[in-house]
């Protein structure tokens, strides 16, 4: 509940109704700034949602060069209409959740996964492309990223915070932190 500003005696002093005429006139009054500010809310959570998912399409790219026309394979849905052996989910339901949580691990994964299953027929004409990367890590060197530095990074740049050459050097750093482990991200467990 939110909290009361108004007390018993301002209620006895002046009226229920001029209380409620004053809170009624003040709602009409900040409404349409109101109104404004979840109208920019919604256009900047729709601008962040497409940068995310631009910045995770260019980083499938880089790892599987040809997932554009892996995706437009039948087989490919087929593997995704499967239920996953641990989850007991459907594969398409896990990986519409790690493109929703932006998890570039998990959806090169579903990838390679089908690369994997599928290259074993050899005559599938993946046989040659997207190899593996190597799991092994090596123990991070730079700057580790949260959920929360990468958010107040973003907040900063909208603001102005940083000129360009500073911010495409930022970014250099985290397409870097993401390919070397150095990200340590929270799992939220809603979209």
């Amino acid at each position: 509940m939110p909290k009361s500003y108004l007390t018993e005696q301002d209620e006895q002093n002046y009226g229920r109704d001029l209380i409620d005429f004053s809170m009624r006139a003040a709602a009409q009054a900040v409404a349409p700034a109101v109104a404004d500010l979840q109208q920019q809310n919604a256009a900047l959570q729709r601008q962040l949602a497409r940068e995310t998912r631009q910045r995770l399409d260019a980083q499938v790219a880089q790892a599987v060069p040809n997932y554009l026309e892996i995706d437009r394979d039948p087989r490919w849905h087929r593997f995704l209409l499967e239920t996953d052996p641990l989850s007991g989910c459907s594969r398409q339901q896990l990986l519409n959740d790690a493109i929703a949580r932006g998890d570039i691990y998990r959806v090169v994964a579903f990838f390679r996964g089908f690369l994997s299953e599928y290259r074993a027929s050899n005559n599938d004409g993946y046989a040659s492309t997207a190899t593996p990367r190597s799991r092994a890590r090596s123990a991070p060197s730079g700057r580790i990223y949260t959920n929360d530095d990468i958010k107040n990074l973003y907040a900063r740049r909208r603001k102005g915070a940083f000129t360009e050459e500073q911010w495409k050097a930022i970014e250099g750093d985290l397409a870097a932190a993401l390919k070397e482990g150095r990200v340590q991200a929270k799992t939220y467990l809603t979209k």
